[in-house]
């Protein structure tokens, strides 16, 4: 017979994933600042820690509306600081996923429009 995998076992592996990468992240000791633009439609990422890699991939989610979240490639322009191009919706607030290309690592937080620069760290 089939198996069948519930949506409960489905999130909890998927949770388990997240804080894998969130340790992952802590242990090569990464932190991270966001700069935008004053137009809104750059983004800088400085990073710290160990083994930075070539390109960066930002999240950026609206908390309560899906059809806004957006993400972003960010190259890497000279050593720990990335640039890439944002386009986003009016929003008081923004739920923020700093990764690696591969996925093997994340930082997290929350943007408040009100702010040109934000931080980035490790979920312990």
């Amino acid at each position: 017979g089939a198996v069948v995998v519930s949506q409960s076992y489905k999130r909890g592996l998927a949770c388990n994933r997240g804080l894998e990468r969130d340790h992952e992240a802590a242990r090569l000791n990464y932190r991270a600042t966001i700069m935008l633009n004053q137009e809104r439609k750059l983004v800088r990422v400085r990073i710290a820690g160990e083994m930075l890699p070539a390109e960066l991939r930002l999240n950026i989610s609206h908390p309560t509306q899906a059809g806004l979240d957006r993400d972003f490639p960010g190259r890497q322009i000279q050593p720990g600081l990335y640039q890439g191009a944002v386009r986003l919706a009016p929003a008081l607030r923004w739920n923020v996923e700093l990764e690696d290309a591969d996925k093997q690592w994340r930082l997290t937080g929350v943007w408040r429009a009100v702010d040109d620069t934000f931080a980035l760290k490790a979920r312990d």
